[in-house]
């Protein structure tokens, strides 16, 4: 039986600024998050903390300032707005085919 776990999502030292000096706000610092492969997994949290920030940015709607996020290890960039129209109605993996 093989027991490994594959990584499906991992998110490494992510931070997100938004704007920069002096009215820059800081969504996440330094996050760090893996999913395996087939995990159930919640995101839970108060107002305000980064959950709809790191969501965004793992689904390739905003950069990253800082870090890196990867889909089963294959880093994900900011998507583009023709990408996003070419993608529209469309699962996640769906889209990496794309």
């Amino acid at each position: 039986m093989n027991d490994k776990k594959i990584n499906s999502i991992e998110v490494t030292n992510v931070t997100k600024v938004y704007n920069t000096g002096a009215s820059s706000t800081k969504a996440l610092k330094n996050a760090n998050l893996t999913i395996y492969d087939n995990e159930f997994f919640t995101l839970l949290g108060p107002s305000g903390c980064g959950k709809t920030t790191l969501l965004r940015l793992i689904a390739g709607f905003e950069d990253i300032t800082e870090g890196t996020i990867k889909l089963f290890n294959e880093e994900i960039v900011m998507v583009s707005f023709s990408f996003k129209e070419e993608s529209r109605g469309r699962s996640a993996f769906e889209r990496i085919l794309i």
